[in-house]
This record gives C-alpha cells, sequence and structure tokens, in this order.
C-alpha cells in the first residue's frame, strides 16, 4: 500500500486495489481462532495520491 501511495502527489491511483491489497493484509493477520472475511461493495475509482494516502489512513483506522 505504501509503495503505491508513495509514487507522488500529483499523480492518481487506482484506489480499489489498494484497499484490496490493504483489506487482505488485515484478514492475513486477523486471528485464526475464528474465521475473519472482508468483502468490498462498490469502487472508489482513481484518487490523486494525495487524496488516497488520507483516505487510505481511514479506512485501515475503520476496518481494524
Amino acid at each position: 500500500m505504501h509503495e503505491t501511495l508513495s509514487q507522488g502527489f500529483d499523480e492518481t491511483v487506482d484506489f480499489d486495489e489498494i484497499v484490496a491489497r490493504g483489506l487482505a493484509d488485515m484478514v492475513e493477520v486477523a486471528t485464526r481462532e475464528v474465521p475473519v472475511r472482508a468483502e468490498r461493495t462498490g469502487s472508489f475509482g482513481q484518487l490523486r495520491s494525495e487524496d488516497a494516502t488520507a483516505l487510505a489512513m481511514v479506512v485501515t483506522e475503520l476496518v481494524q
């Protein structure tokens, strides 16, 4: 996630890809005692890197 967002503030990124990677990482480190599944409905589309960075932080905090 960090690599994609650190490309530069004047570029756009596919935020759907960023969210998918982040959710997959969180599910992977979740407890094994209870199965965890993440599901995303909808699409974010292309965002400026600057906006994607802030939004990624918010999404990560909400999911955690």
